[in-house]
């Protein structure tokens, strides 16, 4: 099964800010989106989420990081319709962890723009 890649409000918005610092940022994304249209199931799925809610590490080629110092991807896998959505991103070396709060948050945010029509 092949699975399309969507990306929300809040993804952008952080590549965005973090392109600015990390350069190849958009390249790194570029590969690992077409390994995610492939199989998604290769990231961490976050407890709490039945499955569903998943993190994963990738390197940061621009600060020649590997995938511990790189950076976090969370996301959402919609195994009945095909599609994962890209949450968010941060940077490893920014930011600790995302908070549960902070997944709720987006969460309710996808449920609105996504699904509220059915």
């Amino acid at each position: 099964m092949s699975y399309q890649i969507r990306t929300i409000s809040s993804f952008e918005k952080a590549v965005k800010e973090l392109a600015k610092k990390y350069r190849n940022l958009k390249k790194d994304l570029e590969q690992i989106i077409k390994s995610m249209e492939k199989d998604p199931y290769f990231g961490v799925a976050i407890p709490g989420y039945e499955g569903v809610v998943w993190k994963l590490r990738i390197a940061n080629t621009s600060a020649k990081r590997g995938k511990q110092g790189g950076f976090r991807i969370i996301y959402l896998i919609e195994k009945t319709i095909g599609t994962c959505y890209l949450l968010t991103i941060y940077s490893k070396t920014g930011k600790s962890d995302v908070s549960m709060e902070e997944i709720e948050d987006i969460l309710k945010a996808l449920e609105k723009v996504y699904f509220s029509d059915q």
